[in-house]
């Protein structure tokens, strides 16, 4: 079984409502974004470039509805060229609610926790930390929920945690830096600030 399909069925016998919640799916590149009326995060499909809509499956309790809403490529996380992910909604209306990262997904080489924070339009530099140690203490109760729920046993699957801010934000800044080294030393994994994946094969470029 692969590390990705163990994790999976590892996940499916501690979390008894997880298959409302978990979804394979496969592109070249899978875009991701949090729907502003219940702050959710959703996969985006059937993307429309040129009208600039896509698509989501929203759960109901009888079943799913797919909605159409406007395509904002600044307000989208993504992910290239990653193969297959199993995809969790965690913040919202998703497995965990609030208080949490947005999503976690996981491919045959990484389990990444993700928290977004696209919406952010101040520059003011305290307001910037503030949205960054917020998203860090999200992401912290997220990576100690499925500590918890795998016993730390990750299939051998490398570990990684994201900040998905604008692209106004200044990357790799002193200020990031330190939350990046205390994060580390924390949880034991290490902390991004950018809001794309891109692999080669499964494996980071």
């Amino acid at each position: 079984m692969s590390k990705k399909e163990t994790v999976k069925g590892n996940l499916h016998s501690q979390i008894d409502n997880l298959e409302h919640f978990i979804e394979s799916f496969s592109a070249d590149k899978i875009h991701i974004a949090e729907y502003n009326e219940n702050s959710t995060s959703y996969l985006l499909k059937s993307i429309n470039f040129e009208n600039k809509t896509c698509n989501i499956e929203i759960r109901r309790s009888q079943g799913k509805d797919v909605e159409t809403i406007p395509f904002d490529d600044s307000k989208v996380f993504t992910i290239y060229h990653s193969g297959e992910i199993c995809f969790i909604p965690i913040d919202g209306k998703g497995l965990l609610k609030t208080g949490h990262c947005d999503f976690v997904f996981f491919n045959e080489q990484y389990f990444c926790f993700v928290e977004m924070k696209l919406n952010a339009t101040s520059m003011n530099a305290q307001t910037i930390e503030d949205n960054r140690k917020k998203a860090v203490r999200q992401l912290k109760h997220t990576i100690n929920y499925f500590n918890t729920q795998l016993s730390n046993n990750y299939a051998g699957l490398l570990l990684e945690a994201y900040i998905a801010t604008p692209d106004t934000y200044p990357r790799k800044d002193t200020a990031f830096q330190s939350i990046e080294v205390q994060f580390l030393e924390e949880m034991g994994l290490g902390l991004f600030e950018s809001r794309e994946i891109r692999y080669d094969n499964g494996d980071h470029i």
